[in-house]
């Protein structure tokens, strides 16, 4: 497999099976010594190994077919390419013969054809060999399929040549390896899904801690901005129109903010209800984490009224922002969670409570990191769950 830096997402097989053989091909290749380096120190030619042949950049254009190309080892095969329709993938698949594999049977016929031309002289001996030979061929293929099928090759099939035994030996060595490609096929697919619901559902940090098996998270961040965003009149969207229609309003709503989150590298945290969380510089630090989220608040009010004009309701959306530091992590086992908590969550949730609607309200702390950028109009302060007073400022967007 290739994604779309030309380099490859699975191990070099020859690198599995013979290591110094390969590194001799790549110096034959003459590929990058620091290319080199990497893949002798990790072991593996996953994101270092080139391969830009023509069928890898076909497959990459979203074609699928099959020709003859010199492959990443400078070796002349038959390549069959097509790309991965995965979602948020955009890689290739390239499965490739050696062609001097493909012409070993023509090249076997003709070592009998010489045998033959040479065996008039010894005619019995070598009719006697001949005949050892049809008898013990059966097997023979049974074994090189069995030898193929332990080095990974799914495809290896071998002909029925009788309906004795070993004909009946065959059919089921066939039917077992095409079960057997099947059974792999429905494990990859699962486990492509398996990702791909834990990207949906968990930052991308997060779900790449959870594949490797750790199921207690627990992070901190000092300097984070956390945004939290309530969507007004959704309760009398409910009333107005059914359950299902307004569920498919309020998901397109959160699905185009999700996508905001991502252009504008945030992380969404949760949805619950109406109300919307999200952070910047928690699994990423960033020093413009401020300005990411304001970037993304003002979209949310673009987003949330277009819906609105373009289903012909009244929806609105109110934000306050707040940074400083947060604690994250995993909560839960049969129903696994990942949140944030702190005194800057708390604070940011006061602040969304009191802006009006279609506003940006952010605290103090925000606006002064902010004021080259942005301008702010004074709002009045608010007292936070602690006890302590909040100066709150609004966006002017």
């Amino acid at each position: 497999m290739v994604g779309s830096d030309l380099k490859m997402r699975s191990d070099s097989r020859l690198l599995i099976e013979d290591a110094e053989a390969y590194y001799e091909a790549l110096n034959r290749q003459q590929v990058n010594t620091e290319d080199t380096a990497k893949i002798k120190a990790l072991e593996t030619s996953v994101l270092n190994q080139p391969a830009n042949s023509d069928a890898v950049k076909s497959a990459l254009d979203g074609k699928s077919g099959i020709m003859t190309v010199n492959n990443y080892l400078g070796k002349s095969v038959i390549s069959a390419y097509a790309p991965l329709d995965i979602r948020g993938v955009d890689w290739a698949i390239i499965s490739e013969i050696d062609q001097a594999e493909i012409f070993q049977p023509i090249a076997t016929f003709a070592q009998r054809v010489l045998i033959s031309a040479a065996g008039l002289v010894f005619l019995i001996t070598l009719l006697s060999l001949w005949l050892a030979r049809s008898f013990l061929k059966p097997v023979n293929l049974l074994g090189e399929g069995f030898r193929r099928l332990a080095k990974g090759n799914k495809e290896v099939s071998v002909p029925v040549l009788a309906d004795d035994e070993l004909g009946e030996l065959a059919k089921a060595f066939n039917h077992m390896v095409k079960k057997n490609r099947k059974t792999s096929d429905l494990v990859f697919q699962k486990t492509q899904e398996t990702e791909s619901l834990l990207l949906n559902m968990f930052p991308e940090s997060v779900a790449k801690r959870l594949k490797r098996g750790i199921s207690t998270i627990a992070d901190e961040a000092e300097s984070v901005t956390v945004v939290f965003a309530n969507i007004l009149n959704f309760q009398k969207l409910t009333e107005d129109f059914k359950p299902k229609k307004a569920v498919e309003i309020l998901n397109e709503i959160v699905s185009a903010l999700d996508e905001a989150t991502e252009a504008h590298g945030i992380e969404k945290i949760k949805t619950t209800g109406s109300e919307y969380l999200a952070v910047s510089g928690l699994s990423v630090a960033r020093l413009d984490h401020s300005k990411r989220v304001i970037d993304f608040s003002v979209e949310a009010i673009r987003i949330v009224n277009q819906v609105s004009r373009a289903k012909g309701i009244e929806l609105q959306i109110r934000i306050g922002v707040h940074s400083g530091s947060v604690m994250a992590g995993t909560v839960g086992r049969q129903r696994l969670i990942y949140d944030v908590w702190g005194e800057t969550v708390a604070s940011a949730h006061y602040v969304q409570s009191v802006a009006k609607p279609d506003s940006i309200f952010v605290s103090k702390t925000v606006a002064n990191s902010l004021i080259d950028i942005y301008e702010f109009e004074p709002e009045g302060e608010i007292t936070v769950r602690n006890g302590d007073r909040l100066s709150v400022m609004r966006v002017k967007i």
